[in-house]
């Protein structure tokens, strides 16, 4: 026998394989074009890990800031020349008027009638009062306009 199958004992390897054969495989330009695609992929999700803890870090921030902010809002209306941050005796001191309940039935008989407005920023409590200070300690404009 002529043929190496002939001299070998036992079944043709052709016969007992069984595999498929894809009929159409892909090229080396799809491989490489998938292998492309999956570094790319890969590249993103790293890309999406990075931005979201950034994002994370920034809305921390965020509040942290938004607190601070608040906070010093906060002190900076405290030290705001207002008749509502003044005490019983600091307003009795500036104005003469002995107690608040009094000073507060001032503001409503004055807002009660419509007078003409000098500054629209300020609230007709904090006008009372400048004019109240100015009768009481004859202070100057310049120096009601810095408190």
């Amino acid at each position: 026998m002529s043929s190496t199958s002939a001299m070998r004992p036992g079944p043709n390897i052709d016969e007992t394989m069984d595999y498929e054969v894809d009929p159409d495989p892909p090229s080396v330009n799809e491989k490489t074009a998938s292998c492309e695609q999956a570094a790319r992929i890969l590249l993103l999700e790293a890309e999406n890990k990075r931005l979201a803890e950034q994002l994370l870090m920034q809305k921390e921030s965020s509040v942290y800031f938004n607190e601070k902010c608040r906070t010093l809002q906060e002190a900076l209306d405290k030290e705001v020349f207002t008749a509502k941050n003044l005490s019983e005796k600091q307003l009795n001191y500036f104005t003469g008027v002995r107690s608040s309940k009094l000073f507060n039935w001032i503001v409503e008989v004055v807002s009660a009638h419509q007078l003409p407005s000098f500054c629209k920023k300020l609230s007709i409590t904090d006008k009372v009062l400048l004019i109240l200070m100015k009768l009481r300690l004859g202070l100057q404009n310049k120096d009601l306009a810095y408190r």
